[in-house]
């Protein structure tokens, strides 16, 4: 093991040793072992490198978790460890003490992960039918009103209704009628706003009342003479 180790820190280019930190083990690949040494993968496959160490890690943990934990021994990935049967456990504490792959902590999460149910499937109910309008509501059901009577009395006149109006009128209350009220042209102005005044017009209705009573005087009478002249 120690020719081995010695080996391969006299070789950098060994498993893609890194060359940037010398000092932190020299037969720490960066590589992974496992594809590195399979035929049956590709060229790229078996010589890539991970530029991040924790990728590494969890990379080789991946083929460590794949291998049978029922007992049975397997051999190291390192040509140089040829001979070495171990379980599944000891071959990750083999390869993070003798080869510098910490890969214990990584194997410990992937096996969590593994033995951890899968959580379960919620299928959200989707609508896929197309955007079509919704049926109208069922009318309210009717219900039948009863036909009006029939009455055979004649047709109400127009005097059977002054008659009715007149006997709606409260009794207590005694019809008093206005007053005749003279021409405009006849009123004097006291009179005139004595009307405003009982007729609330304002402003705009009393120039309406003068205007009328201007309409209706006949200018062509020849003025009175003036008392006093």
């Amino acid at each position: 093991m120690a020719q081995y180790a010695m080996n391969v820190a006299d070789d950098p280019s060994y498993l893609g040793h890194d060359r940037h930190s010398p000092d932190d083990g020299a037969t720490r690949p960066i590589g992974c072992p496992f594809c590195l040494f399979d035929s049956t993968k590709s060229f790229w496959e078996r010589n890539f490198e991970f530029a991040q160490r924790g990728a590494q890690l969890r990379h080789i943990a991946t083929h460590i978790a794949a291998l049978s934990n029922d007992g049975s021994t397997h051999n190291c990935p390192f040509p140089a460890c040829e001979g070495i049967s171990l379980d599944r456990e000891a071959l990750a504490c083999h390869l993070q003490n003798f080869h510098a792959l910490r890969v214990a902590s990584s194997l410990k999460r992937r096996l969590e992960l593994d033995d951890k149910p899968d959580p379960p499937v919620t299928k959200r109910r989707v609508d896929h039918a197309p955007n079509t309008p919704p049926l109208p509501m069922p009318p309210p059901p009717t219900t039948k009103m009863p036909p009006p009577p029939t009455t055979t009395s004649s047709p109400t006149t127009s005097q059977q209704l002054d008659a009715l109006e007149v006997q709606t009128v409260t009794p207590d209350i005694p019809l008093v009628a206005e007053p005749k009220l003279p021409p405009y042209s006849e009123m004097k102005g006291s009179q005139l706003k004595a009307l405003c005044r009982s007729r609330n017009l304002s402003i705009r209705g009393a120039n309406a009342v003068l205007a009328q009573r201007l309409r209706e005087y006949d200018f062509t009478q020849t003025p009175g003479p003036r008392s006093g002249g």
